[in-house]
């Protein structure tokens, strides 16, 4: 597979978080954990995500 990757971890205290600067026509994969006293929690399961392909700005050929 050569396709590219690249891991990410976002450490934050919130329930929420915003993800930018995504490339066009590129798949995304999202895993959730959580972090208490006790550890770490299990990931979540996997959420895919594709972009849309970058607009060429033409209506018609």
């Amino acid at each position: 597979d050569q396709r590219e990757r690249t891991y990410s971890t976002v450490k934050t205290k919130s329930t929420s978080a915003s993800i930018n600067n995504l490339k066009p026509g590129t798949v995304y994969v999202f895993q959730i954990r959580a972090f208490t006293a006790a550890g770490y929690g299990n990931y979540s399961p996997r959420l895919d995500v594709a972009t849309l392909e970058e607009a060429t700005g033409k209506m018609f050929e």
